[in-house]
């Protein structure tokens, strides 16, 4: 439920704005994520860091954040709207699983067996 009434109200939409923010700024920090090169070294430049992290995902977030304000009469939306705008989002919640498999897979290649189990038991999984 986004509000108890079928129109947003201006407290409605502070609440639902952190919201926003605590998502666009998951998803900004997520460009920072580094990684390393084809030739087995870290890269360290911001720009290419930045450019290789950069995806679609990215604006979909700020499409989905500021879209429902771009979009309507910041006083008159129905919250039956601002929801179904909001959908693409659940995805996101479940995002979580599927990068701490891959986490895993990608370092169970390298490591050992040991290693892996210490690594579930720090992401508290398994």
């Amino acid at each position: 439920m986004v509000s108890q009434r079928t129109t947003l109200s201006s407290g409605d939409w502070q609440i639902l704005l952190v919201f926003d923010i605590v998502f666009m700024l998951d998803r900004f920090l997520d460009l920072f994520v580094g990684y390393y090169n084809p030739n087995g070294k870290l890269e360290h430049k911001l720009y290419a860091v930045v450019m290789t992290n950069m995806s679609f995902k990215f604006w979909l977030e700020i499409f989905i954040g500021f879209g429902p304000i771009a979009f309507s009469n910041f006083l008159e939306l129905k919250s039956y709207y601002y929801s179904c705008f909001k959908i693409p989002r659940y995805s996101r919640l479940f995002e979580m699983d599927a990068q701490i498999t891959d986490i895993l897979e990608y370092y169970g290649q390298s490591r050992t067996v040991f290693e892996i189990k210490q690594m579930e038991r720090a992401l508290d999984i398994a």
